[in-house]
């Protein structure tokens, strides 16, 4: 049966399944390839160099950590696995950047404090910045130091990087400014497409009053979120797919808008049911 997957899901030709199959196949549902098995030469040969930056924190915390990226280029899916110590951390999420909207995410636990993850799109990307932002919340427990790790990483069929990245973690914040974003923004929710409840992330990088608002494909309001004033920080709200009668709403496509001060920012989510 695996042999029959793979020459079926195989349509790079390179005898393995990969998420440039994936990307491949969501391409060819688009039409923007019209015929598979699609062998593409060096057209899809990819690279991107990773960095985390070391960071303080103090216990019983919330902590984000940025992956950057340098020297990107025609990335349309990787593999890779994040270690961890889970006795500290506890993973909570990846939040995929702008430049990956739209990419499918799954992740698997292989065993505590080692996921892997594989993603794919059909839109490569860019060449520098944030790649993604791992969220993590840390043990009551923590008192000196721990490290995160991105080993097996894989840029579409490429060669295997044995460790990609990696960071430490150190007791105490040092700066204040360490948990303080530096602009607003509004995340693409996790997981998406999901049912029935999904996770809406969003930084603070002042006081202000925030209304998150829920909108169908009409345009008719749904649900009101938040409407309240906040602080700064990281912050985060649940949505169970619920209308403001509490009524569980239809599958379909929906619209999430944070308005904050003057920084207004629009996404799409998927409920699935």
């Amino acid at each position: 049966m695996q042999r029959h997957t793979t020459a079926v899901g195989d349509v790079s030709g390179n005898d393995s399944l990969s998420t440039l199959d994936a990307t491949l196949i969501l391409q060819y549902v688009v039409g923007l390839i019209n015929d598979l098995p699609y062998t593409g030469g060096t057209q899809f040969m990819a690279t991107g160099d990773l960095n985390m930056e070391d960071q303080g924190i103090d216990p019983g915390m919330q902590i984000e950590i940025p992956i950057h990226i340098s020297n990107g280029s025609n990335i349309y899916g990787f593999t890779g696995t994040i270690n961890y110590d889970h006795t500290i951390l506890s993973y909570d999420t990846l939040l995929l950047s702008e430049y990956l909207d739209g990419y499918l995410l799954e992740f698997n636990e292989l065993s505590p404090g080692e996921i892997r993850l594989a993603a794919a799109g059909n839109s490569p990307d860019g060449e520098a910045g944030v790649f993604a932002t791992m969220v993590f919340q840390v043990s009551d427990a923590f008192t000196e130091e721990t490290s995160i790790s991105i080993t097996d990483l894989i840029w579409n069929e490429g060669e295997m990087i044995d460790v990609a990245a990696q960071m430490t973690i150190t007791y105490g914040l040092g700066i204040e400014e360490a948990a303080v974003p530096d602009v607003y923004a509004l995340h693409q929710n996790y997981p998406n497409p999901f049912n029935p409840i999904t996770r809406i992330n969003y930084d603070m990088p002042e006081d202000a009053l925030v209304n998150i608002t829920i909108y169908d494909m009409l345009g008719q309001q749904v649900k009101t979120l938040i409407k309240s004033e906040q602080s700064v920080g990281y912050r985060t709200n649940r949505w169970n797919a619920t209308n403001h009668l509490g009524q569980p709403v239809s599958a379909g496509l929906y619209l999430y808008v944070i308005q904050a001060g003057d920084f207004r920012q629009t996404r799409k989510m998927v409920l699935l049911k």
